[in-house]
């Protein structure tokens, strides 16, 4: 059963939202969901889709195994997560962090 959920949203430097972030804490993990946003930056059969999920049981992460093998593409959603798993026990109210593109993750 889930304790709480957080919500992120990530920003590119024009303010296009790129992605949304669930953070789902749970009684023995926290999941870390990535999913493409609904702007126009996504084709529209991409739009609102689940691109990776991760989870923390606090004695390390857990990738699904599905991913044996990463294309590019999935490497960056990887990275995306494991940034925020790493600065999540650090993350303020409003704004959690610059992405590499200069980009913004914003809590809401």
């Amino acid at each position: 059963m889930e304790k709480s959920v957080r919500k992120l949203i990530s920003q590119d430097q024009q303010g296009n939202s790129e992605y949304v972030i669930l953070i789902k804490e749970g009684s023995k993990s926290t999941k870390y969901e990535l999913y493409a946003s609904q702007s126009e930056l996504w084709n529209d059969s991409t739009k609102g889709e689940l691109l990776m999920v991760i989870s923390d049981d606090g004695n390390g992460v857990k990738l699904d195994e599905k991913y044996k093998e990463l294309d590019y593409s999935q490497v960056k959603y990887l990275r995306i997560l494991l940034s925020i798993n790493n600065l999540d026990a650090t993350m303020s109210d409003d704004l959690l962090a610059f992405t590499e593109a200069g980009g913004k993750i914003y809590l809401v």
